[in-house]
């Protein structure tokens, strides 16, 4: 079915086996923020903009790898 919410996109990517399950919660963890940010930003302080920021480029780092795995393995890239 369709995605219900942003953070949802990443669980459907991981139950059609595109994503890892933990990456696919991490990145709706990101997801959730990116919402805050867009949403409640006079809210998000610039020390947790930061922290938030450090914690997940590992994870988008992942991200590309593994979508970049997918599409390879489906002949696409």
């Amino acid at each position: 079915g369709t995605p219900t919410s942003y953070p949802d996109v990443f669980v459907r990517l991981a139950t059609h086996g595109v994503l890892s399950p933990s990456l696919a919660e991490r990145m709706g963890e990101l997801a959730r923020f990116r919402n805050i940010m867009v949403h409640r930003y006079p809210l998000v302080t610039p020390e947790e903009l930061h922290r938030r920021v450090k914690l997940h480029v590992a994870d988008i780092n992942d991200f590309i790898r593994e979508i970049t795995l997918y599409l390879r393995g489906q002949g696409i890239c």
